[in-house]
């Protein structure tokens, strides 16, 4: 292109729109580029510093054959800053990918790694599948990834918890969707006395859970098992009930009977503590909404009011509800049994 054609074009609505358009194609592809450096484990093996092209090659189990895709796929993330080249050796370039690779900073890694490879997909293939009639699986989800990932609101979540949880005396804790198991752990923490019962429908989750639980020591205070709550005969023998960051895993319909069979394992007095996203919301609630809604057996978000009315219909008193997060739409809500 000669330059004056250059300059007319940038200088015209239609060049505008090309430089709008292209602008997002870096950070679009700088996400993807990331999550799959993540899931892949390229993020990790760099943290401990620069390697060649032939040591990359070697950790990922490449074949002789995928050497030109391979430096393609470099050379592009080098294009887009997440890499640089030290002499003939790839590293982690700039603070976010640094960040990501470190142990601390897992949750984000993981919210990263989910956005990259499953979220967008939603937002692309959802009116595809509308036209079809056609809703994502349950198992779709990666279940680990989306334990670790949403422990970025584990701030949030235990300030609820301080709130619900005694300090002191025996306590029996039912969490339902224990996910990563932290929130058990934090409430173990609070309460040396207190004892939990972990439930998770993926067994890949609970697996993780498991994992934890003996990382943290808590094994004989702490237990998971795999299976839907639902098909768990109740006993009023838990002092709290916890559901955490679930309610969309639950089709809309279906809200009101399964918060009366979580309130037949509560004894009289006993309290449910749930956490979740409200509609209307910010970017990142208003996403899992439309995860809820076109995930098979799941369902949207409700608003606040709509999840206060649902407890009261499964017969909960006294229904509290507070925001976590100004302006994002993340609430908790505390009620309680019946004390007869």
């Amino acid at each position: 292109m000669q330059f004056g054609t250059l300059i007319a074009l940038a200088f015209t609505p239609r060049g505008w729109l090309l430089a709008r358009v292209t602008r997002l194609a870096a950070p679009f592809l700088r996400v993807t580029f990331l999550s799959a450096a993540l899931s892949c484990g390229l993020v990790s093996m760099l943290a401990g510093g620069p390697l060649s092209f032939e040591a990359i090659s070697e950790q990922l189990a490449l074949e002789g054959s995928t050497r030109a895709g391979l430096l393609a796929w470099l050379g592009l993330g080098v294009r887009l800053r997440v890499l640089s080249m030290r002499g003939d050796r790839y590293e982690l370039r700039g603070w976010l990918a640094r960040s990501l690779a470190r142990r601390k900073n897992d949750a984000m890694a993981a919210l990263l790694e989910e956005l990259g490879s499953t979220q967008h997909l939603f937002v692309l293939e959802t009116p595809g599948r509308l036209r079809q009639g056609r809703k994502f699986r349950f198992a779709d989800q990666d279940a680990a990834v989306t334990a670790r990932s949403s422990r970025v609101l584990e701030p949030f979540v235990r300030e609820a918890v301080r709130r619900v949880i005694p300090r002191t005396g025996p306590v029996r804790l039912l969490e339902v969707g224990c996910g990563s198991g932290t929130y058990m752990r934090y409430a173990a923490v609070l309460n040396p006395q207190l004892r939990a019962v972990g439930l998770e429908l993926q067994a890949e989750a609970a697996a993780l859970a498991r994992r934890n639980i003996d990382e943290w020591k808590l094994g004989e205070r702490v237990s998971v098992e795999t299976g839907d709550v639902r098909s768990r005969v109740p006993n009023a023998s838990f002092d709290a009930v916890t559901l955490h960051n679930a309610i969309n895993y639950f089709t809309v319909e279906s809200r009101v009977g399964l918060l009366a069979h979580l309130r037949a394992f509560l004894k009289p007095g006993g309290r449910i503590l749930l956490t979740c996203g409200c509609v209307p919301g910010g970017v990142a609630i208003e996403w899992l909404n439309l995860w809820g809604a076109m995930t098979d057996g799941c369902g949207p978000f409700p608003t606040a009011p709509e999840m206060v009315g649902q407890l009261e219909q499964a017969g909960f008193l006294r229904v509290k509800h507070r925001s976590l997060i100004p302006g994002a739409g993340y609430y908790s809500f505390a009620a309680e049994n019946s004390a007869s």
